[in-house]
């Protein structure tokens, strides 16, 4: 079943231009290196070299196509879009060539996505890897270019391009393919997400991937700055990574204990997230990847923070060292995420409860204790042998001590 393309869609279809002062500093998280995607980017100089190539990706999505194929209803839907709210630099473009430029940008996207499809029948044809020379390391700049804010198509156009494949699939089973960063599936059944979740583009569908949340949540207040991981342990918090289907909205604590679920650091990491957030800044929505990314920076103060989070699951690192990891978090300054809106910290009350528990006398004497039997076990009762030497060195103390109180009473 084809895609809907009803006028309603249309109505809050919105492309955003990422203001300056959010790109400061790390441009090349917000700028694509290969290919423009859409009409922001369409026409910069540094991105020509790649326009020659996207009629090979229409070629070979042509290859796959069914019968069902309208040309028609994609020039339709393309003169549609070409009103919808647009930044002004954005818009400076022919009707025809708008209709063109919607029709390679996408089958260039779903020609990528198709590259890690396990699918053989609707596999991207390798010999075109061959021809493009697309290496791993060119495939990865595509990627990035897919998951910038300001170069995007409209996520309900890429499913209609999917839906004429010889054997369809969703566009959720390519982007788990493609950019797995942990988080469970969602509703895998649906055929349509920008219709089911309301998702306008990749950047709004991953967000919705990663924090589970389809709707609107009142936040809980202003944000709560907490101690490190390695602090909040020695207070006696205990840190545990949930496995199975989970994502930021079930990140608990209870019992003394930090319930999250892993989050894998790769390459996009940094790219997916920054877009992400100036997605929520721009869009006016509820700040939900900001508040996590806050959430991480204060847990992450040192190696051995990281350290922690990834022994105890909760960062899987596919990124290099641990101190990478590191600087990475450190690089999204709390006071400029901060200062946006600090009133919509998703994890205020959960930061609030961390802080009492972890100013508590009898809990830091617990956890003191506790490590002191984590001490104990390890150096003095890690075998037999050790365990009967400590009970012979114990009963030996004891007889030295009534040895000598019989002495003095002897005297």
């Amino acid at each position: 079943m084809l895609p809907n393309l009803d006028l309603e869609y249309f109505q809050y279809l919105h492309f955003y231009r990422v203001p300056d002062d959010h790109k400061r500093g790390y441009e090349e998280s917000f700028s694509p290196r290969l290919v423009s995607i859409g009409q922001l980017h369409h026409g910069k100089p540094h991105l020509q070299h790649m326009e020659s190539y996207k009629l090979r990706f229409l070629d070979s999505y042509i290859k796959r196509m069914g019968c069902d194929f309208s040309l028609e209803a994609l020039t339709t839907f393309a003169m549609k879009w070409i009103n919808c709210k647009l930044p002004e630099d954005g818009r400076n473009i022919s009707n025809d060539e708008f209709v063109k430029m919607m029709l390679l940008d996408g089958a260039v996207v779903v020609e990528v996505l198709l590259i890690r499809s396990d699918i053989r029948s609707i596999g991207m044809n390798k010999s075109l890897l061959v021809v493009m020379n697309l290496t791993n390391g060119i495939e990865e700049d595509l990627k990035h270019d897919m998951l910038l804010l300001e170069n995007q198509l409209p996520l309900r156009f890429i499913e209609y391009l999917l839906s004429f494949l010889s054997e369809p699939i969703t566009i959720y089973k390519l982007l788990l393919d493609n950019f797995n960063f942990g988080f469970a599936p969602i509703m895998a059944s649906s055929n349509s997400f920008s219709t089911d979740f309301g998702c306008l583009s990749f950047v709004e569908l991953l967000r919705r991937m990663i924090t589970g949340i389809d709707k609107k949540i009142q936040c809980h207040g202003d944000y709560i700055q907490i101690c490190c991981a390695t602090q909040l342990l020695e207070a006696g918090v205990k840190f545990k990574g949930v496995k199975g289907h989970h994502f930021i909205k079930d990140i608990k604590f209870s019992n003394g204990e930090l319930l999250m679920p892993p989050f894998i650091i790769n390459n996009h990491t940094e790219t997916l997230l920054r877009n992400i957030i100036a997605y929520e800044k721009c869009s006016k929505r509820n700040e939900y990847i900001c508040s996590y990314v806050m959430l991480l920076h204060s847990l992450l103060d040192t190696v051995k923070d990281v350290d922690l989070l990834v022994e105890e699951g909760i960062i899987v690192n596919h990124f290099g060292r641990n101190e990478k990891v590191l600087e990475l978090f450190n690089s999204f300054y709390t006071v400029k995420l901060e200062k946006y809106r600090s009133d919509d910290f998703y994890f205020h009350e959960l930061c609030n409860a961390l802080n009492t528990y972890s100013k508590s006398i009898w809990h830091q004497w617990k956890a003191k204790i506790s490590k002191w039997k984590i001490i104990l076990m390890r150096d003095y009762f890690s075998n037999p042998w050790t365990v009967i030497s400590v009970i012979g060195a114990i009963i030996l103390l004891l007889l030295t001590i009534a040895q000598t109180i019989c002495s003095i009473l002897s005297l």
